[in-house]
């Protein structure tokens, strides 16, 4: 709230911090990613991968179908 309030009364401040706030945040979820792959082993993260891959394949597929479904409702 405060960064778009910040948008709307200073644009160019607040288009600086909004673009700091990403490059932190992108930076922290490398940094979690990084420790989660040390923290798993290979094999351990190939037989997730397996496990996953067809839950992640529906959820792909629902989210698509809903997107398209609201296009063409709101379009």
């Amino acid at each position: 709230m405060v960064v778009s309030l910040l948008l709307v009364l200073e644009p160019q401040t607040g288009e600086l911090v909004r673009t700091a706030l990403i490059n932190v945040s992108a930076s922290v979820l490398t940094i979690a990613m990084a420790g989660v792959g040390l923290a798993m082993d290979l094999r351990q993260t190939i037989s997730a991968g397996r496990r996953l891959l067809p839950v992640t394949g529906l959820v792909w597929l629902a989210q698509l179908l809903l997107l398209m479904v609201l296009i063409v409702l709101f379009v």
